[in-house]
Order: C-alpha cells, then sequence, then structure tokens
C-alpha cells in the first residue's frame, strides 16, 4: 500500500537507525524461513536469524494482504553489528532512542512476558507486553507500562521512548504510560533483537508487520505522522489523536496554593474544565515522569483545560483545605481562560488515589453550583478511608490532615468493659471513637463522660483489645469525609462516574473502595446514568487505567470533545 509521511521527511530519515518491514521481503510461499528483513536506511543493518531453526516464517497475508513475520518460541532476528556495522554509526547507540514496532500479540500466550524488541546489555532496553498483557518499556528492573490489554490476536502501533532519566509508552497513538528515574543509566545498542531480548528469552508469540529505530526522543508531530504513516501503510483504519505540547501554565490560586494549568489547542466561551487532585504524597507537578500524565495530555488533546491543585498540601485526605482547593483550582482556571478570549464550562473533577476520595467528596462538599459537575473519574482511588487510616502507613497523615486525637491502650480491654486505659483527652461527652489496629478487631464506641487523662469512659465494648492498640476520634473528625460514609442522595446531581481499580491493587482494596462506591451510587435517587467500575491488570497507579477510554467516558457524559 502507497503510504506517506505528510510533514518533512528528510530530518526524520536521517535520525533512523534501523528500519524493517515485512513488505520489502520477497519470499511468495506462505510458511517460508525468514533469514533476513533487509535495513530500509543506508545502515545496513539486516536482521538476520542465527539458524534456520532459529528463524521465524513467512506468513504471507497477514495483515491486510501484506506479509507479516511469524514468530513463536525460541524464534528470533537480530542486527548484531549496531555499533560497528552501519556506514554512518561508529558506535553503539545511545539514549535517547525509540523503538517503534507494528505487531500483534498471540491471546494464546496471555499473562507471560513477551518482548518485542530488546537491545544487549546487562540490563537491556525492552519494549515488551508484561505479564498482565499491558505494553511495557523496560530497562532492567525499571520501567512504565499502561493501556490497553493487547493479548487481543489484533495489530497495534507501539512506541517506546527511551532516555537516561524517564520513558514513555504509546499505543495507536495514545500515551499509555510515562515514568521517570528509569535506574538504567547509559546503556546503549550494539545489538538490536526482534522477537526476543538480544541474549534469547522472553520470545514473543505473535506477528511483527514492521519496526523502526529512531534516534532520540520523537516530536510531537513525530508521533502523529509516524503512527498516521504506519496506519495507512498497513491499513490499520486508526484515528490517531494529535499530540499537542502538555506544558503547564504554573501559577497559585486565590489562597496561594500552587497549581498547573494545561490548555487545549482551542479555547473556547464554554472550554471544559478537568480538575486533577493528586495521590498522597503528591503535589501539581504533574511531568512526563508521573503515572497520570497520559491522562493529563489526552484530556487536553480532547479540547479540556486540565488544571491541578497542589490541594492544601500533600496529604489532605479530603479535608477542607483539599475540599476549598477545588473550587479556587476552577475559579483560576477560569480566568486563565477569560484571559485569552474564552471561558469556563461544565466540570470533570479527577482524583488518583487519596485525590479520589477529594473528587468524590467534592461533588457534596466542592461549593460547585447545581450541574455545573457533569461527571467524576477516579483512578484507584481512596472511596473508604477507614480501610487507609488501619494502614500504618497512611495513619499518621491522616491524623494530621484531620486533627486527630489519637493515642493508644496502655492496658488491654476486654468484651463488656466500658472504660478504656489511655492517657488521650476527649472531654466531649458523646464523641464517636475508634478503637483497634488493623480491620479484624476495630470497632467504633461512644464516649459517656469526660476525659480523666488515665481513661475514658464509653459505651460497652463489644471486642478484646492489646495494650499498644490504637484510640482516636477518628469517626468524629472524618465525619462525611469518607465517601462511601455519605449518603447516596450526595452523589444524586452528577450522572456519570467512572472508577478504574484493581484486584491487584494491595494500598486501595477494590472491594472496599471502588465496588462499595459503585453499589452505593446505585441506590441513589435517582440513579446515576453510569456508575460502573472498570477493572484494569496493573498495580496501584500503575498506568492500568487506559486515557483513552477516560475521554470516550467524558464524551459520553456530554463534554465537547475534538480529535
Amino acid at each position: 500500500m502507497v503510504a506517506t509521511f505528510d510533514y518533512d521527511l528528510d530530518q526524520f530519515l536521517q535520525r533512523l537507525r534501523g528500519w524493517w518491514s515485512a513488505q520489502s521481503l520477497s519470499g511468495s510461499v506462505d510458511g517460508a524461513i525468514v533469514n533476513r528483513i533487509p535495513d530500509l536506511t543506508s545502515h545496513g543493518q539486516d536482521m538476520i536469524s542465527a539458524s534456520a531453526s532459529t528463524a521465524p516464517t513467512l506468513k504471507l497475508t497477514g495483515l491486510n494482504g501484506y506479509p507479516t513475520v511469524n514468530f513463536a518460541t525460541s524464534k528470533r532476528l537480530i542486527a548484531t553489528a549496531m555499533a560497528n556495522g552501519g556506514i554512518f554509526q561508529s558506535a553503539a547507540i545511545a539514549q535517547p532512542f525509540t523503538m517503534i514496532a507494528v505487531a500483534k500479540a498471540r491471546n494464546a500466550d496471555a499473562g507471560t512476558a513477551r518482548v518485542i524488541l530488546s537491545s544487549t546489555s546487562a540490563s537491556q532496553c525492552s519494549l515488551l507486553i508484561n505479564s498482565t498483557d499491558l505494553l511495557q518499556i523496560a530497562a532492567g528492573s525499571n520501567g512504565a507500562s499502561g493501556g490497553p490489554v493487547l493479548s487481543d490476536d489484533a495489530f497495534h502501533i507501539v512506541m517506546g521512548v527511551f532516555d537516561t532519566g524517564s520513558a514513555a509508552i504509546f499505543v495507536d497513538g495514545y500515551c499509555a504510560g510515562a515514568a521517570a528515574g528509569q535506574s538504567h543509566g547509559t546503556n546503549t545498542i550494539a545489538q538490536f533483537s526482534m522477537g526476543s531480548v538480544a541474549s534469547g528469552a522472553s520470545y514473543f508469540n505473535g506477528e511483527i508487520a514492521e519496526v523502526m529505530l529512531l534516534e532520540g526522543r520523537p516530536r510531537l508531530q513525530e508521533i502523529k505522522m509516524v503512527n498516521d504513516y504506519l496506519s495507512a501503510k498497513w491499513g490499520l483504519g486508526l484515528t490517531i489523536p494529535s499530540q499537542s505540547s502538555a506544558t503547564p501554565i504554573v501559577s497559585t490560586d486565590a489562597n496561594g496554593v500552587a497549581c498547573r494549568t494545561w490548555l487545549p489547542t482551542t479555547i473556547t466561551s464554554n472550554t471544559p474544565v478537568c480538575i486533577v487532585s493528586h495521590q498522597a504524597g503528591g503535589d501539581s507537578n504533574i511531568g512526563l515522569g508521573y503515572s497520570m500524565y497520559p491522562y493529563i495530555r489526552e484530556l487536553t488533546n480532547a479540547g479540556f483545560c486540565v488544571i491541578a491543585s497542589d490541594n492544601g498540601g500533600t496529604n489532605t485526605w479530603a479535608n477542607a483545605a483539599a475540599q476549598t482547593s477545588l473550587m479556587a483550582a476552577y475559579n483560576l482556571a477560569a480566568s486563565q481562560l477569560v484571559a485569552l478570549g474564552g471561558g469556563a464550562g461544565s466540570v470533570m473533577l479527577l482524583g488518583f488515589s487519596m485525590g479520589g476520595g477529594n473528587s468524590m467528596i467534592g461533588v457534596a462538599l466542592g461549593g460547585f453550583a447545581a450541574g455545573k459537575i457533569k461527571a467524576v473519574a477516579v483512578v484507584d482511588g481512596v472511596m473508604d478511608l477507614s480501610t487507609l487510616y488501619s494502614n500504618a502507613t497512611y495513619t499518621s497523615t491522616i491524623n494530621t490532615a484531620h486533627n486527630i486525637t489519637a493515642s493508644t491502650l496502655t492496658a488491654s480491654t476486654a468484651i463488656g468493659d466500658t472504660s478504656i486505659p489511655t492517657t488521650a483527652s476527649f472531654q466531649t461527652i458523646g464523641t464517636q471513637l475508634m478503637v483497634g489496629n488493623g480491620t479484624a478487631n476495630v470497632e467504633v464506641v461512644t464516649t459517656t463522660a469526660a476525659s480523666t487523662g488515665t481513661s475514658v469512659a464509653v459505651t460497652p465494648l463489644t471486642k478484646t483489645h492489646a495494650s499498644a492498640d490504637q484510640v482516636s476520634d477518628y469517626p468524629a473528625k472524618t465525619a462525611g469525609r469518607s465517601p462511601v460514609s455519605r449518603s447516596a442522595n450526595d452523589y444524586s446531581g452528577v450522572s456519570y462516574y467512572r472508577f478504574y481499580a484493581s484486584s491487584a491493587d494491595t494500598d486501595v482494596p477494590k472491594t472496599s473502595n471502588a465496588d462499595a462506591i459503585s453499589a452505593l451510587l446505585a441506590t441513589a435517587s435517582p440513579a446515576p446514568a453510569e456508575h460502573i467500575v472498570v477493572s484494569h491488570p496493573g498495580g496501584h497507579l500503575q498506568g492500568g487505567a487506559r486515557a483513552k477510554d477516560m475521554v470516550a467516558f467524558a464524551a459520553r457524559a456530554g463534554f465537547p470533545i475534538t480529535s
């Protein structure tokens, strides 16, 4: 198929260090051994097989009538002399560099790591489909993963960008994951393998149609145009998104809280606004090395003005400061849009982990006019604050965020006891207290007298507790700040909710958070039009949720989406 680049090709071609296409193969017999794929650049770096037993085979009509190379266990091709065999290449290829492939993974190998492309070194740089069937860029033990499940027996255009301090991956033109600090130093490409790691392992089971190795990071227009080119050449029929620069405006809101605003290419009088709430320990500084970056970029490309706030602190857990930050962020974004001749329209709240709770509580307590919030999207979000409070990793920061008085038992207690031995002071009668550690022995009791400084009179205990178990006024101080503890009707003003969660998430359990809030919303009157839990295969904030799916969700909610 004839396909051309619609921008200046010269500079791109000069940066190509290898280009291998199955359309260049002359074999005419289906199933023929592929011993060599010629390099279409001037570097002469042909992909070759070590022997007939390790050579892949030709699939004559593999993709829309064009040949592809069929890989299976022990089959691979390798360019062995990237460091000294090229006409213009006298040394190993240094980072940054970009691996690009048109490839299809077979579902038969789902659940295993399969390497599409790889370099040689102690910590090789690889573009692979990992054991959860997501695209991954890997260098040693570090990397980024995300995007759609790729063990779907379908061809995709995949891209991995390697740099000494960061990485990014793209699937069919969409940024699917990003990470910083890859810890792979200055690893280079001396040999380049197709279908396995260069040393021979983690074999790819599927078909590869085309591969490019690009020196440097691709420019924004190159990402789109290369994807457009490959889609046209192979008849994939993909709609490749625009690649707008995700460079924020750094400023502060009216309360002095730091914010970052990403503006869309086109600003209208009714520009949709997405307000982002960050994870525990995070802030508004969402760059390429953060798991949230792909969502920011795709929403910006879709026409949203995206604004992220520091939310009043790194660990605010939906407290009053965090809630105030939502409206302050919206007002700041609106003023920025007005200054550019536009205006702010409807709102989507987007929260990550801790920020998910802030986004949900924002529906009830954020101060937005009725109907202003049209959708809420949550990624691995904290919907039941108590599940995090019972985790010692987060207890202290939740105490600080909500000014919780916390102490420990100075002696053990028994079922039926009406006094808690602790030195903490709880002077208000009728205060609810949480007693216990973990989840198995936690209970809530109510004070029946003011604290004496050595013990607290309470309603009878129903569980036993050990000395040093925690006691705090968590229930009183966090009332209304845990999404699942509120009335379902508090959320009925918004019609579209989407919760991305994983059963593999050990930080924020899916059943007690995403599943629980979705079940609560089902009881609202009226119930939201959509309150779906989308399961993803990644761990906590590991990029398992698809940015493309989030844009489609926004479109269903009625936001004006641009391509």
